[in-house]
Parts: structure tokens; C-alpha cells; sequence
């Protein structure tokens, strides 16, 4: 299963954008919300944004896989998935400067559900 190895990417991601929270909670002493400061903000939403797209796209990756094999198609929203998270990521860290990453990361990400969900239509349509 190809899924397994952008679930398994994408778990070290995960990984590393919790530790960035509580790396920030224990410097800042805000164990609760963002206490005002910017940088826990973008680490509370770069995390939390990873938490609430990925799961998802995972899925849609993962049942286009078993349904199909459709192996490029897996590849391709794979290969997606981790890049639209890397630019989110770096924008809300302001480790990419300017508002292009965050846009690039948003609308990929948006581009690989909706690849997944037409797909997944297809597929169960044919």
C-alpha cells in the first residue's frame, strides 16, 4: 500500500508540529489558548490546520488506492498532499515570507480533496 508511506510521512510531520506547540507553550508559560502571542498562534493553526486537512485526504487517497490501484493517481495526490502542507506550514511558521505559500499550500491542499472526491465518484460511477 503506497498510502502508507505519505501516512507515515505525514505522521512525522505531525509529530514535529506538536512538539513546535509545546516547545512554544513551555517558553512563552501559556499552557491554554495563545496568550496573545503571535508565533503560539501560528504554531496552535499550522498544527491545527494540518490536523483538520490531512485526515481526510488521507482517506480519499487511501480508498482511490483500494479500489483501483490506480498507483499514479495515489502518487500524484501523495506528492501533493505533503508539498500544499511543507508551504502552509512554512507560511503560518514565517518560515516562508509573504502571503503566495499560504495560498500555494491552501489551494493544493484543496486541489488534492477535490481530485480525491471527483475520483472517488468516478471510480464508484464505472
Amino acid at each position: 500500500m503506497m498510502t502508507g508511506l505519505y501516512a507515515a510521512i505525514l505522521a512525522l510531520i505531525q509529530i514535529a508540529l506538536t512538539l513546535n506547540v509545546v516547545r512554544y507553550r513551555l517558553s512563552k508559560k501559556v499552557s491554554l489558548g495563545d496568550g496573545g502571542d503571535k508565533e503560539l498562534t501560528g504554531a496552535i493553526r499550522a498544527h491545527g490546520n494540518f490536523t483538520e486537512i490531512v485526515p481526510m485526504a488521507l482517506i480519499l487517497i487511501y480508498l482511490i488506492e483500494a479500489h483501483s490501484a490506480m498507483y499514479w493517481m495515489v502518487h500524484t495526490m501523495g506528492i501533493m498532499l505533503v508539498v500544499s502542507r511543507a508551504f502552509h506550514i512554512g507560511a503560518l511558521l514565517n518560515i516562508l515570507k509573504g502571503t503566495l505559500p499560504r495560498v500555494i499550500g491552501t489551494a493544493s491542499a484543496m486541489a488534492v480533496l477535490l481530485l480525491g472526491t471527483f475520483t472517488m465518484f468516478w471510480l464508484l460511477l464505472v
